[in-house]
């Protein structure tokens, strides 16, 4: 659907580009004006192919060492059992999250205002104020994202809601369940009746939703006292929120690879290596979150599946450029859209599931957080500034 959008939104441009190639021009040249029409960089500029070719496999495996790593370490039920190994995870959880948030911040924000404030954007892109189309893009990212979970995650509560009542019809008649029920102080009556299985961010919450959960031994989440740790102790059963942020990544890595791809040798390494620790430190943090997806609705092939396809962008993208570094103009109209209204979506989606997502209900409305030492507590928000510091000193080059 936003490919769609894209490509409705790009037609009238690529018309008035063409347009514009056919119409007379005048004797005199504004330099401005030949830097937009121009090629993206000067044929005098060393390009060597096989270094960029060999940053196409030195991208795809650091990507895939930071996001398959923590994806094996999260699934592996010797690994995840280690005290030591689930306070790593944990704080790397945190870590991403910091590093998802800078990267709209600092990454996305700046070169979408970039793109559409770029004096070569011409004709109506300018009548709104040019980065005005930043906060309208981003805007209609988050309100989209909301509006597709909110869809979806009501779609399956309303496909399955038999089940869930037979879930709390079951009999709960060993002595373990009266001592569990009777620690719940509310009245017995209660409990004889069925009832609609509690939101997510309720059962955070809500101590008797837990321990009903518990005792009923049907629910993919157990209790484990206010100290547990492990990123699987509570799941979350929907993951299209993961996948949006998943695809608003994506975005972004596309659009730093066709960069780095075209980029001349001068400048090359240094991206490169910025690029790099870029991606290792965004892949281990949707590693995190993939695997914290419940296997119900998650199960492990589609995990690695999305775990796949996040290091296999950005290469894509240097292959893209790779190709088109003879004919690609950063400065063309249809360049400046392209990555302006990518780079505003991503950041939408990002800022969105960075702070509703993840803040809000990793810490927030997680009672498991707030269950935990004043230690753990401290440590883990060093780990987000941590995150998004080290994405702070990266833009200083990509």
């Amino acid at each position: 659907m936003l490919a769609a959008a894209l490509l409705l939104l790009l037609t009238p441009m690529v018309s008035a580009d063409a347009a514009g190639q056919g119409a007379p021009t005048d004797s005199t040249i504004d330099p401005g004006q030949s830097a937009c029409s121009g090629s993206a960089s000067s044929s005098n500029d060393a390009y060597s192919v096989g270094k960029h070719v060999a940053g196409v496999f030195i991208t795809l495996a650091v990507s895939a060492t930071g996001i398959l790593t923590t994806i094996v370490i999260s699934t592996n039920a010797s690994l995840k059992s280690r005290r030591g190994v689930i306070t790593a995870l944990h704080l790397t959880k945190f870590f991403g999250i910091g590093v998802i948030a800078a990267t709209a911040w600092i990454h996305l924000l700046p070169d979408a205002f970039a793109n559409f404030t770029n004096p070569c954007l011409e004709g109506y892109w300018n009548v709104y104020g040019g980065g005005n189309y930043v906060g309208l893009f981003g805007l209609v990212a988050g309100f989209l994202v909301q509006g597709i979970e909110m869809f979806l995650v009501k779609h399956h509560h309303d496909v399955e809601p038999a089940k869930i009542h037979e879930e709390h019809k079951l009999p709960m008649s060993t002595s373990d369940t009266d001592v569990s029920i009777r620690s719940v102080q509310r009245p017995t009556t209660a409990s004889d009746e069925p009832t609609a299985a509690p939101p997510p961010s309720m059962a955070a919450n809500d101590d008797t939703a837990l321990t009903l959960t518990a005792i009923t031994g049907h629910g993919h989440s157990h209790h484990h006292g206010g100290n547990s740790l492990s990123p699987n102790s509570h799941p979350n059963s929907h993951p299209i929120s993961t996948i949006l942020l998943e695809a608003g990544i994506i975005f972004h890595s596309l659009i730093i690879g066709v960069t780095l791809g075209t980029t001349a040798d001068d400048g090359f390494t240094s991206l490169l290596i910025a690029i790099g620790f870029h991606q290792f430190a965004e892949g281990a943090a949707l590693g995190v979150l993939l695997s914290s997806l419940s296997r119900k609705t998650f199960a492990l092939p589609k995990l690695y599946a999305a775990g796949l396809l996040y290091p296999l962008t950005t290469p894509i993208g240097i292959a893209l450029g790779i190709a088109l570094r003879d004919t690609y103009n950063a400065n063309s109209q249809t360049a400046i859209l392209v990555q302006g209204i990518l780079d505003s979506l991503s950041a939408g989606i990002l800022i969105y599931n960075a702070y509703c997502e993840l803040i809000s209900k990793e810490i927030n409305q997680s009672g498991q957080f707030r269950g935990l030492s004043r230690g753990t507590k401290v440590a883990s928000m060093l780990f987000l500034y941590a995150g998004a510091g080290v994405m702070a000193v990266i833009g200083l080059w990509a």
